[in-house]
Formats: C-alpha cells, structure tokens, sequence
C-alpha cells in the first residue's frame, strides 16, 4: 500500500501493488487504446513494463469522459535495480473524491483477476510446501513502495508472512544450522536479534555457510553482507525522501513451521529476521506490526488487518520533523535513549549545546528520551532578590514539523523547574511512569552496546540501577531513621521492585533456553526479541508497566456493571449541598468521561487460575481469554460462539456475556489512547483476543504435551508473579534486594 499527497493539493491519496515469488505487478488505469509514448509514466526498459488488457473494464469519466481500462505494469527486475515504473499518482486515488474511491473499490474487487493474470494459478503443490521454500521478494517490494513515493513523500505499508528471500534483499535464515550454538551461547543469540545493518557497521564475522537462494539455508558471507548494505541504503534514501516504510506482518497464532530449530531438534516456526526489518522501520520512523492470528478465525483476522491498516493510513502525523531540546546554565543533553535506537536520525556536529533529531514524520504516539547531566561547576546560584533560594533550571524543547495541509509549523514547549537540595523531594514528586520507561530504554542500550551488550548483562544493570535509587533513597531521606530489618520504599515507587523483576523476566530480557535443559523449544526466539525490542525502545509512559508485568481480570462472574458504560453523576448545583461543600470523591467522579467497568482484577499467577474459572489477561500486544477446563458448557457457551465453516472459537456476540466481554475489550484497547475515544491507540498493536482452552478442549491439534496446550503453555509465561528457571518470586526478590541494599549502604 501507498500513501501520498495529491498533485497540487493536499488531499490524501492511496493505491497499492502487488508481489510474489519474483515479480512486482501494479493495477492501473489509463484510457483505453493509449500508446505507451502518450502515457505519462516515464519510459521503462523492454521488458520491465507491460500491459495485461482485458483483465477488468469499466466505462467510468476520465477527464472529461471516455473510456478507461485497468492494466497492469509489472515489474520484472528484482534482483538489480527494482524500481517504480510508473509516478504513484498513476497508481494511487483520492480518497476524497467518489470517483476516484469508487475506481479504488474497483482494483480491489479485481484482485483475484488480477493474481491470476499476473501470477498464474498458484500451485497446490507449493502450498503445500515447507514455509522456507516458498519465494518472497520482499525487498524488491520495498525498492518499488520507496521510488514511487520518493518525488512526494508519503507511507509505504508492506503487508507480508515471510522475510524477503529471493532477488535483492534477500535474508537467509539467520537461525538454521546443524549445530547447538545460536541459542546455547549468549554471544551467539545476539547475533541473531541484532539488525545485519548493526553487524556490518560493527565489522562483526558472519557464521559461514552455503548462499541461501531462497531456499531457507544460512546465507554466505556476501550475501548477508549484500542485503546489510541494501537495508541501510535503503532507509537513508527513504529518510532523506521523507519515505516512511511501515512493515505488517501476519504468521499463524500456532505454528509448528520447519523442523531444524538450532540445538533442539524440534519443529520451529518460520525466521522473519525481525531485527533486520524493524531496523529498517525505525530508521524511517514507521512502524513493525506483528499481528499472530487464529489460522482457523478467518473474519478476526480481516478484522484485524483492517484495523492495523486503517491506523497507518489515517493517523494524524506531521512530517518533515525536527526536535531539538535546550537547556538552562549547568545542565546539558547527554544522550537520547536507548543508544542507536532512536525514532529518526541524529544529527550531532559537536558545535551545537545539543544534537537535533530529525524525523520524517511524528505522530501522538511519538516518545522521546533524553538522558540529562549536569555542566561542571553546577547550576548557578540565583542572585538579586531571589538569593538565597534554590535556582531555576528551565527547559526548551522545540518541534518543527510539517502539517497534513502543509503549513510549516513549530511547537514550542519551556518548562522551568524549581532545583532542590533535598533529595526527598525528589523521590516524591518522581513520576512512576516515566521512571520505568526510562529503565526500559537503558536496559535496552545495555543490551545493545557494541562492546559487549548482551540481555545477561542488562539483567545485571537492572538490578543495580534499583539497589543504587533504593539505597540512597534510604541515606538520604527520612528514612534512614527505619529499622535496618525493614525494606523502605518510596510512596511513588512502591511498585518500582516488581517492575523491574517483571523486566528482568519479560521477552526482552529473560533468556530463551531453562537452566541445562538445552534441548527445549527457544522462549522467546531471536524474532520475539527483537520484536519486544523494538517496541520497548518507544514505549510510553503509560505502557511501560504493562508491557512487562501483565493484568490478570476475573470474569468467571461478572458484577452487575461489569462491562457496561458508566456515566459519572454531574456535580450538585451550588447551595443544593446541605452543608454548601462538596467532597474530593464527587469531584473526581464528576471530572471522568464515560467509561466501561472492568472485571475484578488478581495476580498475575497460576495461584490465581482455577479450573473452573475464565479470566482475561491483558500484555499490552493481546488479551488472552482463557476458559479453564471444569468451566461447564452452558457458561462456556455464553461466553463462545463458533464459526459456522471452520468452527473456531471466537467470543459471542449474541448473549450477553459475550457483549460485556466485547466491551471490556474495546475499554482495554482504549485506555492508553491520546486525546481519549478515536485517538490513534499507543498499543504496538491492536490487541486481538486469543481464546484459550483448557485442557485438549477445542485446541486438541494444537497440544504440545499431555497436560497444556501450546496457547496454555504462551499464557503461563505471560503469568509473571510466578517464579522462573532464572528468577525467584517476588517475595524471594524482595528479600535479594534488601541484602543488597544494606551491602550497598555499609560499603
């Protein structure tokens, strides 16, 4: 899909093209018995474009009027020099206009014509083949969604299953191998969540092997190289075109994929080598969605698609961003957090009191990071009437930016704040959100760093930055006076030890293989990594915690307005009070919008599952709806539906449990949203809801095991309170980081 201005206007247009195995084919239309010298596309080599007449026409005014035919362009070369061989105007509509939608609407319902005309029927007999067989050129795709765009700027979005692996881009499967190494060595595991970009800049050996020509196998030296060189290129002329490139993936919710996982002799699914490509996504300040759907629930996963779809096309965003933040006398910008994660490029000439950061577009959903020091010799002390006072330290952040009706605007934002001598004061004003978001970016950077980072010693740095906050707020406050046998927490951040073993334990930071037990299924593998990765580089505040440390909702019974709209009661009108004041509790009742009423919540533990029972989990990417196996049919039938042609089970929409639970749903997607109901959603994603069967129940293909399902198995991992192979429970945790606490303190 393609996304860009209109010519000479700035009403938005979208079109789209499609790919496979070896080729690129875009739908246009042009008026009927048009010679190519007429027409406007740029002239194209023999051979790269042509014309397939006859697949769809339609008598629709074309300037005037006339008659007008879809025809295909097709791009043949993918593995040189892929290119655009006609401007995206000739490709893309105006949405606004009806015309121009309803010839959209068209090329849409031809598609089917056009697959067959284009592609040729796709053979039952490679459908069937293993997942690594099958040809993608993804990075062509890309080549072509960047040149067509590159005149006018504008989103990309690529939509695919597989990492490109045929013509130029290629990725071969970082992950196959015969040997035990990638997820046994922590050194080894690296390479494989780390983007080739990285590791060729870093000049860092490849493991050989024999060329992978799309056949799934480990990629040699050159080619690995060769597609490195081609990411990079191609996210610096996209940037510097104002591209941005999002990427939509979609693979199966269970999937059991091709077997050869390295060290486990056990089936896998598919390498996407999601670091290589979000990479590429961050570098345009666009977007990597993995969407993991129910193979089964085809109308979700349409639903789905068009939900993450309809986001990308339609959130506000300003474009051509600059943001650049300054500081008062004694403080100065240190770094922007995490380290060569940053939502853009950098631009640092080492004359500037602080480096810009230049981004193609920025959206509601942007959060930046900026890690901040103080200059030699401190703030200066305030003179005149205010001597004596702790000084003011002010901050100016500055965003330009380009609208959508192109006026160049500038957002300028000062803060000043009052310095202080008394640490207390710091602890408690200290906003528990923006503390663990930040916690989350250094991890990230420890992870990340080039000499020597790996997920091992970002658990380790973890751990520490929390004994250091923890001890001197222990030195320096009132707190000292406590008993030394007590563990004192700040009031602010009471929660802060659990965020961070719930950090220590999430997808980014736990290691993928249990204590000896080398022959186990990788949790998570490289891609989940570096998906988690990549998402926990922009999180905001208000996801930071949930990201990590999941929500766990009863709903076995619902309360009377569980699940239903609560209106806050308006405040009395003044003198209608018997005593003439109201009360703080009215006040914040009042000052709410409209919400719904979620389910009773508990600890995220299996403590906390009963057999009988049905819960909701919430992680921030999906809401897992879990239906124990005791839970009688007639509950379970009020809260399931199945579809009619592949009896999948999917949440009812016609009792009304099943209605309550859409809504809860809805409120969970919602509540992260800027600017309230319609707001583009902070979520990686749109949060699907997983159901979960327990037991054989309905998932009886799916069981890896005699006792728990694959989907049981991903839920009890999401259960984060419980202990691990690598991490104590909470309590255990607790009591680890008190004895630190004191070490630190006597020391």
């Amino acid at each position: 899909a393609a996304s860009a201005p209109a010519n000479g206007s700035n009403r938005p247009r979208v079109g789209f093209f499609l790919y496979q195995s070896d080729r690129v084919i875009i739908p246009h239309y042009r008026k009927k018995y048009e010679s190519r010298a007429n027409h406007i596309a740029p002239h194209v080599r023999d051979g790269i474009s042509g014309e397939v007449a006859g697949v769809r026409r339609q008598r629709s005014g074309l300037n005037g009027g006339g008659d007008i035919e879809l025809t295909l362009a097709v791009m043949a070369d993918v593995t040189v020099d892929p290119f655009s061989p006609l401007p995206c105007y000739d490709f893309t509509y105006d949405v606004t206009d009806r015309t121009s939608l309803e010839r959209l609407c068209g090329v849409l319902d031809s598609v089917p014509e056009i697959v067959k005309h284009g592609f040729g029927e796709f053979s039952q007999t490679q459908e069937k083949a293993q997942l690594e067989q099958i040809r993608s050129c993804g990075g062509a795709a890309l080549a072509v969604l960047s040149s067509a765009l590159s005149s006018t700027g504008g989103r990309g979005i690529l939509l695919t299953s597989h990492r490109p692996n045929f013509g130029i881009g290629a990725l071969s499967d970082r992950e196959v191998g015969g040997n035990a190494k990638h997820y046994q060595r922590i050194e080894a595991e690296r390479e494989l969540y780390t983007p080739l970009q990285q590791l060729v800049k870093r000049q860092i050996s490849f493991a050989s092997g024999d060329n992978s020509g799309g056949n799934g196998k480990r990629g040699s030296v050159g080619t690995e190289t060769a597609a490195a060189n081609f990411y990079s290129q191609l996210g610096s002329t996209s940037a510097a075109d104002r591209v941005v490139l999002d990427i939509l993936v979609t693979t199966p919710l269970v999937e059991h994929g091709a077997v050869g996982a390295v060290g486990t002799g056990m089936p896998r699914s598919r390498f996407l080598d999601v670091a290589t490509l979000s990479e590429l996504c961050r570098h345009t300040c666009g977007k990597f969605r993995w969407i993991k759907f129910d193979a089964r629930d085809i109308s979700g996963y349409s639903h789905m698609l068009s939900e993450e779809i309809l986001r990308s096309t339609t959130s506000f965003c300003g474009n051509d961003a600059v943001f650049k933040v300054r500081c008062s006398s004694g403080v100065e910008v240190e770094s922007y957090l995490p380290v060569s994660q940053n939502p853009g490029v950098l631009v640092d000439d080492s004359v500037l009191s602080s480096p810009e950061l230049e981004m193609n577009t920025v959206s509601p959903g942007t959060c930046i990071a900026i890690q901040l020091r103080h200059k030699i010799g401190g703030i200066p002390k305030e003179t005149g009437a205010s001597a004596g006072r702790d000084p003011m330290v002010y901050f100016q952040s500055a965003l330009l930016y380009t609208t959508a009706a192109g006026s160049r605007r500038v957002r300028v934002t000062t803060l000043a704040l009052r310095s202080t001598s008394v640490p207390s004061e710091i602890f408690r004003l200290s906003d528990f959100g923006a503390v663990t978001a930040f916690i989350t970016r250094q991890a990230i950077s420890d992870m990340l760093r080039p000499d020597g980072g790996t997920h091992k010693v970002a658990r380790e740095a973890i751990v520490t930055r929390c004994v250091t906050l923890l001890a001197n707020y222990r030195l320096h406050t009132a707190a000292r006076s406590s008993p030394s046998g007590q563990l004192i927490l700040p009031e602010t951040l009471q929660l802060l030890p659990l965020f961070c073993l719930s950090l220590r334990k999430s997808l980014i930071l736990r290691p993928s293989l249990p204590k000896g037990a080398w022959s186990a299924r990788p949790s998570p593998t490289a891609d989940e990594r570096a998906y988690h990765i990549h998402h926990g580089a922009s999180v905001p505040p208000a996801l930071a915690m949930l990201s990590v440390h999941s929500n766990l909702y009863v709903v076995t019974k619902l309360r009377k307005r569980d699940g239903e709209w609560i209106v806050p009661t308006p405040l009395p009108a003044t003198g209608s009070s018997p005593s003439g004041v109201v009360d703080q509790a009215s006040i914040a009742s009042a000052s709410c919008r409209p919400y719904i009423q979620l389910p009773r919540s508990a600890h995220p533990s299996i403590a906390s599952i009963d057999d009988d029972g049905v819960y909701l989990l919430d992680n921030a990417f999906a809401l897992y709806l879990y239906i124990g196996k005791a839970v009688p049919q007639d509950v379970r039938d009020s809260f399931l539906q199945y579809d009619g042609s592949s009896h999948a089970p999917v949440v009812s929409t016609t009792s009304g449990t099943g209605r309550k639970l859409h809504n809860i749903a809805w409120q969970m997607r919602s509540f992260c949203s800027m600017g309230g109901v319609g707001a583009p959603l902070l979520r990686p994603t749109t949060a699907p809801v997983v159901v979960v069967l327990g037991g054989s129940g309905d998932q009886g293909e799916h069981q890896h095991g005699q006792k728990h399902t694959v989907l049981e198995d991903q839920l009890v991992t999401l259960l984060v309170d419980d202990t691990t192979p690598h991490e104590p429970f909470y309590s255990d945790f607790l009591c680890q980081l008190h004895r630190k606490i004191q070490a630190s303190m006597d020391g």
